[in-house]
């Protein structure tokens, strides 16, 4: 189960839409701390802001509460920022406005629905809320950008659906293959020659680096595997 504050951003819209994402229950209640709760494999406290509310909080010290706040609990902790940061040319900083409603345009039998962006300016330095958003992310919190409503439902989901598995994704890092020294001192030797081709000569004429007979005719030596007559030209000057 999912659990939103009643207080939050949108908890209607996504007590609506999370559901179909998450194969699970969504609850609007009031919640002491946080805007959404759930358990995955740990807690998971998340806070949901719009990009405008963000920075008035930050200038307001109302987000620096918050933030103490969601530390004192157990588990994980997520920060969700809806909407997008801009800096101005002086260093301030435009919030995106959260659209109450899209507005709908009718032209014959179609009828179009448009999202208007607008900002609002915060005499606030840009520095500072980038600043502060790293900050959280040394504390533990996790950082997580959305440019509406809808992508919001998507990051929450996919939030929630990762926090079920065992463990963070490990990348694996494959040994990478042993390059034989053989190989490795006739290409200092012969550079641009393909890999594979200084292979089959190596394995074939091995002396100290490559020493090919005189007597080898060059169709033996473009039958290997990888040799072609360029790399004969290279490496005999035939």
């Amino acid at each position: 189960m999912i659990i939103l504050d009643d207080r939050g951003n949108s908890p209607k819209y996504l007590e609506a839409k999370l559901p179909g994402l998450t194969n699970t229950t969504v609850h609007i209640t009031r919640l002491l701390k946080g805007d959404v709760y759930w358990e995955g494999q740990e807690q998971c406290w998340g806070e949901l802001k719009s990009a405008d509310d963000l920075v008035t909080s930050l200038k307001s010290g109302h987000m620096q509460d918050q933030e103490a706040r969601m530390l004192e609990l157990p588990g994980r902790k997520f920060l969700f920022v809806e909407g997008e940061l801009r800096a101005g040319y002086r260093g301030e900083t435009y919030a995106e406005v959260k659209a109450a409603s899209p507005q709908i345009t009718v032209t014959g039998w179609k009828a179009t629905t448009h999202m208007f962006r607008k900002f609002r300016k915060h005499e606030f330095p840009y520095s500072a809320v980038t600043n502060y958003l790293a900050r959280l992310q040394d504390f533990g919190f996790v950082v997580l950008h959305a440019a509406g409503p809808f992508e919001l439902v998507g990051v929450i989901a996919a939030t929630y659906k990762r926090s079920l598995k065992d463990g963070p994704a490990r990348v694996v890092r494959q040994k990478a293959a042993t390059l034989d020294p053989r190989v490795a001192a006739a290409n200092s030797l012969y550079p641009g020659v393909p890999y594979k081709a200084l292979e089959s000569l190596v394995n074939n004429y091995w002396r100290d680096p490559i020493c090919i007979p005189e007597d080898v005719k060059i169709k033996d030596l473009t039958n290997l595997p990888g040799v072609g007559r360029t790399t004969v030209r290279k490496v005999t000057g035939r």
